[in-house]
């Protein structure tokens, strides 16, 4: 995702020495793997994320 846009995490994740959120943008079901470090800016919003209850870190 380029630009400006609002990512629902489900995890935080630290792999091989990089941060990485699991989750998906507001606009899609897709759950995608964003690099902490390529974000510009990143703010924490006072809503929480709903993480599906069939979502599987190992799956």
């Amino acid at each position: 995702m380029a630009g400006c846009g609002r990512i629902h995490p489900f995890r935080l994740c630290l792999i091989k020495n990089a941060w990485y959120i699991i989750g998906r943008t507001s606009d899609s079901t897709e759950v995608r793997t964003y690099r902490v470090a390529r974000f510009k800016t990143l703010r924490m919003l006072d809503q929480p994320a709903i993480v599906p209850a069939n979502f599987d870190l190992k799956g």
